[in-house]
């Protein structure tokens, strides 16, 4: 950098404090007015500046290029910006100890290389850095980035070798660290944090835990999912996630399961005058239709619609609907007379939230249960939504479904003479 002086009257230093690539500019306009000789030295420095720039962007995920506009102000060429680009790689696969790295880096480093041209030297940098790696006192979140990266450049088997070791040596603490949380709180949130990110670990560096791990792990699991029904957000398959996220196997799943089932059947029968959440309701009979039999998901069904329920549950014709329970779960009809009346009466808040709430209409209205009448207003509104945001070819489709065959084709005609003018 230039020597200057800087300082004002308040005794602080403006250049200074300037962002690195402004202060280079500053110092590249000094230079040449001062004639100092400097512009090869400031050269480099925006280089260099350039490099870390690259690597920060990728480390932290950001979208987009990194912005190294002033690299114009210093000549940088085609040859500048291959090694820009390499030194970033490097730097990316070197510092895995940079909290930002996470598989933002490792991807950045592949995505850089690819650019350039430069693959294979990358990975062969990756494998020399990755057959250096010390497992031993390292926290687990460097390992993880050391697999990530191994993984990221298709180095398996240093994947493998760097969390066999880390394992090998750790596995049997962080378990029984795990079972003794799970021991006071044994929730969802518990497993997924001391147990699951370990078994997430092992999966990806394509190991698996110990049986003994996991048979310390498997008393609380099925409490945990029973929280995890009535988490904010709980819309995945149970067994699903206990299978590729946790490394359970089947057996191990259904003995989870059979658990489970059994403390969501007491906890709806206990409920009584308690609403149930939304996410709960749902959860529970998705994990029925995972988990249940026919009979054990129609019981799911009646125990949750109580006599308290009407109304509470507006959502539940759709799961009954979704899960093609209608004919087995017709003597509910009348408990969800006003769940029913909802469903018909608002469709501009149900077509946003359901794809298929039309064939739902459609068929309550085959079985007897909703008037003709009644759903017809209410597609007629939703084909009116349709057609103000566009979608013809859905309204002319359903105005076809349910019996309007002249608003389908006087739809389909404004259709076609749109798109011959597009």
């Amino acid at each position: 950098m230039v020597e200057q002086k800087t300082n004002c009257k308040n005794n602080f230093d403006i250049v200074k404090n300037l962002p690195t690539a402004s202060r280079l500019l500053y110092d590249k306009v000094l230079a040449e007015k001062n004639g100092s000789g400097q512009g090869g030295a400031l050269r480099e420095a925006a280089i260099n500046h350039a490099i870390r720039t690259y690597a920060d962007h990728y480390q932290c995920g950001r979208s987009g290029e990194p912005n190294v506009e002033f690299l114009k102000k210093f000549d940088a060429n085609g040859e500048d910006m291959v090694r820009i680009k390499k030194g970033a790689v490097n730097e990316l696969i070197r510092e895995l100890d940079n909290q930002h790295h996470e598989e933002y880096g490792s991807t950045g480093a592949v995505k850089l290389a690819k650019e350039i041209g430069w693959l294979p030297g990358a990975t062969k940098e990756a494998a020399a850095y990755l057959d250096a790696f010390d497992v031993k006192g390292t926290p687990p979140g460097i390992i993880q980035r050391a697999i990530g990266m191994a993984n990221a450049f298709g180095l398996t088997d240093a994947a493998w070798r760097i969390g066999n070791a880390y394992l090998k040596e750790n596995e049997t603490r962080e378990i029984d660290r795990a079972a003794e949380r799970l021991k006071q709180k044994p929730d969802w949130y518990t497993l997924n944090e001391h147990y699951g990110w370990l078994a997430r670990f092992a999966r990806d560096c394509g190991n698996t835990l110990t049986d003994d791990s996991k048979e310390k792990i498997l008393p609380y699991v099925a409490d945990a999912v029973v929280h995890y029904c009535d988490c904010r957000g709980a819309d995945g398959s149970v067994g699903k996630i206990l299978k590729e996220e946790f490394g359970f196997d089947e057996k191990e799943i259904q003995s989870v399961a059979s658990d489970a089932k059994a403390k969501l059947i007491a906890k709806m029968s206990e409920h009584k005058e308690e609403v149930l959440t939304r996410t709960f309701t749902e959860s529970i009979i998705r994990f029925f239709a995972e988990f249940g039999t026919k009979q054990e998901l129609e019981d799911a069904f009646k125990l949750l619609v109580n006599d308290d329920a009407d109304g509470n549950y507006i959502i539940m014709p759709l799961l009954i609907a979704e899960h093609g329970m209608m004919e087995r779960l017709r003597d509910l009809a009348p408990k969800l007379a006003s769940c029913l009346e909802h469903l018909v009466a608002n469709p501009d808040m149900w077509r946003r939230q359901e794809a298929n709430y039309p064939k739902v209409l459609k068929d309550y209205m085959k079985a007897g249960l909703l008037d003709p009448v009644k759903v017809r207003n209410a597609i007629i509104r939703v084909i009116e939504a349709d057609l103000h945001d566009g979608k013809l070819g859905e309204a002319a489709m359903l105005a076809g479904e349910f019996g309007m065959p002249y608003e389908a084709e006087k739809i389909s005609e404004i259709q076609r003479a749109l798109e011959r003018l597009a």
